[in-house]
C-alpha cells in the first residue's frame, strides 16, 4: 500500500526545519536576490539532505541516518499556489530534488499567472538563485521528463541564455513519443 503525504504534512515538516543561516542569507543577497523574494511567501529553510543517485528525490539526512549535504529547502506549490512538496537545492553538488516527487517544477504557482515580460513568456531558470533573483517569477525544472510534459503547452518559454535555450529545446524534443506504424501486407486475390 502506498503512503500518502498530505499538504498539511508538507507544511508541518517544512515549518519544523531550521531557518537558513545568516551567512547563506547574505550570500544570496550578494548574488542579487532581493530580500522580498527571500521572505515571500516564506523564507527557504535549511536542512542536511541525501540526494538519491540518478533520481530527482531527496531524503532528510536524519531520517535515513546518513551525513548528507547542506541544502536550501523550498516549499513547492502547485499551480493553485497550494503547498505540495519540498524542494532541496545544494550549490556544492548542483543538485535539485523534491522530497517525494509531487513537484516537477519549482514555481508552478506562477505558470498560470499573468506574464509581464514581453511577449508574455514564462521564464525558465537554471537554478533557484536565478528564480529568486527574478522575484520568484518563472519556474525551475526539478524533474526534466515530467516538467517537459507540464510545460509543453504553457509557452512561449524563455531561457536564461542561448546555451540554456538549446538545453530546453533538446529536453522538449526528447519528450516526443515513439510512433509505430504497423506493417500492413496487402493480399491479392488469386
Amino acid at each position: 500500500m502506498e503512503s500518502v503525504v498530505y499538504t498539511d504534512d508538507v507544511e508541518v515538516r517544512f515549518d519544523e526545519l531550521p531557518e537558513i543561516p545568516w551567512i547563506t542569507f547574505r550570500w544570496l543577497m550578494k548574488q542579487g536576490v532581493p530580500p522580498q523574494a527571500l521572505i515571500h511567501p516564506e523564507l527557504p529553510k535549511y536542512a542536511r539532505v541525501v540526494f538519491h543517485e540518478n533520481l530527482p528525490y531527496f531524503d532528510f539526512a536524519d531520517d535515513v541516518g546518513e551525513d548528507g549535504r547542506d541544502a536550501l529547502v523550498f516549499l513547492a506549490r502547485n499551480d493553485l499556489a497550494e503547498p505540495c512538496d519540498m524542494v532541496a537545492w545544494t550549490l556544492s553538488l548542483k543538485r535539485l530534488a523534491s522530497w517525494y516527487g509531487a513537484a516537477a517544477i519549482l514555481g508552478a504557482d506562477d505558470i498560470l499567472a499573468p506574464r509581464m515580460i514581453s511577449p508574455g513568456v514564462l521564464m525558465v531558470h537554471r537554478t533557484p538563485v536565478g528564480w529568486l533573483k527574478a522575484g520568484r517569477e518563472g519556474v525551475v525544472i526539478i524533474e526534466p521528463r515530467r516538467a517537459a510534459l507540464e510545460l509543453r503547452d504553457l509557452g512561449p518559454l524563455a531561457a536564461e541564455d542561448e546555451a540554456h535555450g538549446h538545453e530546453l529545446r533538446a529536453l522538449f524534443r526528447k519528450q516526443e513519443p515513439q510512433f509505430f506504424v504497423p506493417n500492413v501486407e496487402r493480399r491479392t486475390a488469386s
